[in-house]
C-alpha cells in the first residue's frame, strides 16, 4: 500500500479493467470461431478495438487536457462501454457485432489512458511506484483467464459476453468511488507544444518502436488461442499458458521500480524487443513442445510488463503534466491501437499460410523494433528528465 493515495480503489479499477481484457484477449477469437466466423472476419472483428484506439484515445485526451476533467471522462467511458456491450448479449449477427464492437471500443478506449494519467497524478513524484498499483491489473487478468478456461471446458464459450458484462459492472461501480487527483500548477508548462515534443528524434523513435512491437503482438492477442487449439491443447491448458505469462508480468511489476533505477531505460527496451523476437519464433516453430511454450511465456514479463513500465516513465518525461492526457492517449493509439490493429488484421490474412509462418513474421517485426530503438533512441535522451 502507498500512503497518501487511494491505493485500493485505483487497484480495483485496474483489477476490473484487465479482468475484462482477460476475457477478451484469450477467448474472443475462439468465441467468434465457435459462432461460425471465418479467420479473416475474426481478424477484422478482433482488430476493431485496436482500430478505434487510433482515434478515440486522442479525442478523449484532448478533452481531458482542455477541461482537466479526467475522472469524468473515465466514468463516461466506463458506462458507455457497459451500455454498448449489452447489444452483444442479444445478437450474433456480423453487423451487430461490428457496430457494437466499434461503439464499445470508442468508449472503452477512453478509460485506460486517462486512468493511467490519474494514477500518475495521484502518485506525483512517486511515479516509479506506479507498478505496485498496476500489478493488480495483471492479477485481474489472470483470475479471469483461469476462471474462464476452467468454465469453458465445462460449458459453451458462447457464455463469454455474459462473463464480460460482470467485469464491466465492477469497473463501473468502482469508478464512481474514485477521488479526483490533486490539481497541479501547469503554469510553467503552458507553452509546451505537442508538435515540438514529437519533433524530437528520440520521441519519434520511441513511438515507431512501440508501434512495431505491438504489431508483433497482434498475432498473439488475436490468434494464440486458436494456434494452440490447432495443436490439440485443451482450454484449461491454454488458460494456464496465458496465466504463466501474466504471473511473470506480476513478478516484474513488483520489482520494476528497482529495475528502472538500476538499468538504463534504453537497455530495458532493447532487452524487451530481443525477448519478443525469440518468443514469437519459438511459438511459431515449437508449438508442440509444452515446456518451451512455458519458458517463452515467462518472456511476457519483458514484452509487455517491462515495456509498459518503461513507456510510462518515458511518456511522463516527454510530455510533462500539461500534455499528459494527450501523451498517454498517443501512446495508446500508436501502440495498442495502430500497431496492434495492423498486426492482428495482417495475422488474419496470413493465417491461411499456417500459424507457424504468422508467428515467424511477428518475430521479424520485433527485430525491426529492436533496430529502431537501437539507432533512433540515444541513451542520454531516454534518461533525461523531460524533453518537452
Amino acid at each position: 500500500m502507498i500512503s497518501g493515495t487511494p491505493y485500493w480503489r485505483l487497484s480495483a479499477v485496474y483489477f476490473g479493467y484487465f479482468a475484462v481484457i482477460g476475457g477478451i484477449s484469450p477467448y474472443w477469437s475462439a468465441y467468434l470461431d465457435n459462432i461460425g466466423f471465418a479467420p479473416h472476419v475474426i481478424g477484422l472483428l478482433a482488430a476493431i478495438p485496436m482500430i478505434t484506439r487510433l482515434i478515440a484515445p486522442y479525442v478523449w485526451g484532448v478533452i481531458a487536457d482542455a477541461t482537466g476533467r479526467r475522472l469524468w471522462i473515465i466514468r463516461v467511458g466506463v458506462f458507455g462501454a457497459l451500455i454498448s456491450f449489452t447489444a452483444l448479449l442479444f445478437s450474433q449477427n456480423f453487423w451487430v457485432l461490428l457496430i457494437a464492437s466499434f461503439v464499445f471500443s470508442f468508449f472503452w478506449n477512453a478509460v485506460l489512458p486517462q486512468f493511467e494519467g490519474l494514477t500518475l497524478s495521484h502518485l506525483g513524484e512517486r511515479a516509479p511506484l506506479y507498478s505496485r498499483i498496476r500489478l493488480w491489473g495483471s492479477i485481474g487478468f489472470i483470475v479471469m483467464v483461469l476462471a474462464l478456461g476452467i468454465l469453458f471446458d465445462q460449458v459453451s464459450i458462447n457464455y463469454l459476453p455474459f462473463c464480460l458484462i460482470l467485469g464491466l459492472i465492477l469497473v463501473s461501480f468502482v469508478s464512481c468511488t474514485l477521488p479526483d487527483a490533486p490539481k497541479v500548477d501547469r503554469g510553467s508548462q503552458k507553452s509546451l507544444s505537442m508538435r515540438a515534443v514529437l519533433r524530437k528524434p528520440t520521441v519519434a523513435g520511441f513511438f515507431i518502436a512501440v508501434f512495431l512491437l505491438q504489431a508483433s503482438h497482434g498475432v498473439y492477442y488475436g490468434f494464440y488461442t486458436l494456434h494452440l487449439q490447432d495443436y490439440g491443447y485443451s482450454r484449461t491448458v491454454i488458460s494456464l499458458l496465458w496465466s504463466v505469462g501474466v504471473i511473470a508480468e506480476i513478478v516484474l511489476f513488483v520489482f520494476a521500480s528497482r529495475l528502472l533505477v538500476a538499468v538504463s531505460l534504453k537497455l530495458c527496451l532493447l532487452m524487451c524487443f530481443a525477448v519478443a523476437a525469440v518468443r514469437w519464433l519459438v511459438i511459431g516453430l515449437f508449438a508442440d513442445q509444452i515446456i518451451l511454450l512455458l519458458i517463452v511465456q515467462l518472456g511476457h514479463a519483458f514484452t509487455f510488463g517491462l515495456v509498459h513500465a518503461v513507456a510510462m516513465t518515458l511518456v511522463r518525461n516527454y510530455f510533462g503534466d500539461a500534455l499528459q492526457g494527450r501523451g498517454q492517449a498517443l501512446y495508446s493509439a500508436v501502440g495498442f491501437g495502430g500497431g496492434a490493429a495492423v498486426g492482428t488484421y495482417a495475422a488474419g490474412w496470413l493465417w491461411h499460410l499456417g500459424g507457424g509462418i504468422t508467428f515467424i513474421a511477428a518475430s521479424f517485426m520485433a527485430i525491426l523494433a529492436f533496430a529502431v530503438a537501437l539507432f533512433m533512441m540515444p541513451a542520454n535522451a531516454c534518461e533525461s528528465e523531460t524533453l518537452a
